[in-house]
C-alpha cells in the first residue's frame, strides 16, 4: 500500500461548486467534416424559422419532413448526415419541445435513429396513431367537397400518420367508399366500369387526373363579381336554388302552423250577434207559426176550424145541391149542432 495515499479531502461545499455546462447536451455531438463546418448561416436560419413547439395545431411528422428537405440542400450523405441532423435539431424546436429535448439524460442520444424515436414517441404517442386510423378508416366525402378536396384531405391523413398500415389496395377501397354517391357514379363513368376491377395503381392514376381537372376548373372560374354577385356553375345553381327553396317552404310551412289559430280568432270576430226570436202565439222561442204540440193533446177547436175552413173553401167551389137541401131541412128543424160553423153561406 505504500505511496497510494488517501483521497483527497472533499467538502460539502465543493459537491456544490460551479460547474461548466458546455459538456451538458442530450445529444452527442458527432465529429463533423470542414465542409459541414462551414455551415452558412443562411440555413440556420431557416431552420429556426420552421420550429416545433408542440402546439395542438402542429404535426411533428411534418415537421421532420420539412427539417429533412432543408438539411438534404447542403448535400452530405451517409455519417456526414446523420452527424448533420445531430447538430441542427435542437435549433428546429422551441417552447415545450426544447425543453422535452433538455431534460433528456445528459450525453443519453448517441444516434440519429435514437433521437428520432423518442422525438416521436413523445409527441406522437400510440394513442394518437389509434385515433388517425379511425379517422382514415371512416374517411367521408364532405355533401358539398368537391373531389380534388376530398383526394387532398384524405392524402393529409396518410401523411400524419406513415405507420398506419393501409396498403395501397385498402387505401383507394378507404377512399371510394367514402365517397358521395354522385362522385362515385363519376368515377365509375371515367372508368367504364366500377372501380373495383382496376388496380390500385390504375386506380390512383385515374383519380388524380380526375382531380387536376376539377382543380383546374374550379381555378378558371371567376368567383366574386365588380357587383358582389357569384358566378355559379350548373350545379352550384341547383344547389342554391334547392337551399332557397327549402327556406320558403320553411317559411311556409310556420305560415300554415299559424292558420288555424288565425281562423278561429277571424270567427270570433266576425260571429253575428243572433236576436232573440219570440212566437205571437205561444210565447216560445221560435217563428210564428211552428208551435210544437204535444202529441195526443191538440185542441179540438184547431183540428174543427182548419177542416171547417177547407170544406168552406170545396162547398165554395164546388157547390151541390144536396148538401144545400140539407142544410135547408137542418135549419127548418131546428136541431143543433154543438159544433156549428161560424158563417153560414145562403144558397
Amino acid at each position: 500500500m505504500d505511496g497510494i495515499g488517501p483521497p483527497p479531502r472533499r467538502t460539502i461545499g465543493d459537491s456544490i461548486a460551479y460547474t461548466s455546462s458546455r459538456k451538458i447536451s442530450s445529444i452527442v455531438r458527432p465529429t463533423m467534416s470542414d465542409k459541414l463546418a462551414e455551415m452558412k448561416p443562411a440555413l440556420l436560419q431557416l431552420i429556426s424559422s420552421n420550429q416545433f413547439s408542440c402546439m395542438d395545431n402542429e404535426d411533428p411528422h411534418a415537421h421532420l419532413v420539412n427539417f429533412y428537405e432543408l438539411c438534404g440542400s447542403v448535400g452530405a450523405m451517409g455519417e456526414e448526415e446523420e452527424a448533420l441532423y445531430m447538430r441542427l435539431f435542437p435549433f428546429s424546436l422551441n417552447g415545450k419541445a426544447i425543453d422535452w429535448l433538455q431534460s433528456q439524460p445528459n450525453q443519453s442520444l448517441t444516434s440519429w435513429e435514437d433521437v428520432e424515436q423518442k422525438f416521436l414517441v413523445r409527441f406522437f404517442p400510440p394513442s394518437k396513431t389509434t385515433e388517425i386510423k379511425a379517422t382514415i378508416a371512416t374517411f367521408v366525402q364532405g355533401v358539398d367537397e368537391p373531389l380534388c378536396e376530398a383526394w387532398e384531405r384524405f392524402k393529409a391523413l396518410l401523411r400524419k400518420c406513415p405507420s398506419h398500415g393501409f396498403s395501397l389496395e385498402m387505401q383507394v377501397q378507404i377512399f371510394y367508399d367514402g365517397l358521395q354517391p354522385h362522385t362515385m357514379m363519376i368515377l365509375d363513368a371515367y372508368f367504364g366500369g366500377s372501380i373495383l376491377l382496376r388496380t390500385a395503381d390504375e386506380a390512383i392514376v385515374v383519380i388524380e387526373n380526375m382531380v387536376s381537372t376539377d382543380m383546374w376548373s374550379r381555378r378558371g372560374r371567376t368567383q366574386v363579381q365588380k357587383r358582389g354577385v357569384y358566378e355559379l356553375n350548373a350545379q352550384d345553381a341547383i344547389l342554391a336554388q334547392n337551399k332557397l327553396l327549402a327556406q320558403q317552404m320553411e317559411v311556409l310551412t310556420q305560415n300554415m302552423a299559424k292558420l288555424p289559430q288565425q281562423l278561429q280568432a277571424m270567427q270570433n270576430q266576425a260571429q253575428p250577434h243572433h236576436q232573440v226570436m219570440r212566437c205571437d202565439f205561444c210565447g216560445d222561442n221560435h217563428l210564428n207559426g211552428h208551435c210544437q204540440v204535444p202529441s195526443g193533446s191538440q185542441p179540438k177547436e184547431i183540428n174543427y176550424t182548419g177542416n171547417q175552413g177547407r170544406q168552406n173553401f170545396f162547398n165554395n167551389t164546388f157547390p151541390n145541391p144536396s148538401n144545400q137541401g140539407w142544410r135547408q131541412a137542418q135549419g127548418a128543424s131546428g136541431s143543433r149542432n154543438s159544433y156549428q160553423p161560424a158563417h153560414q153561406y145562403s144558397s
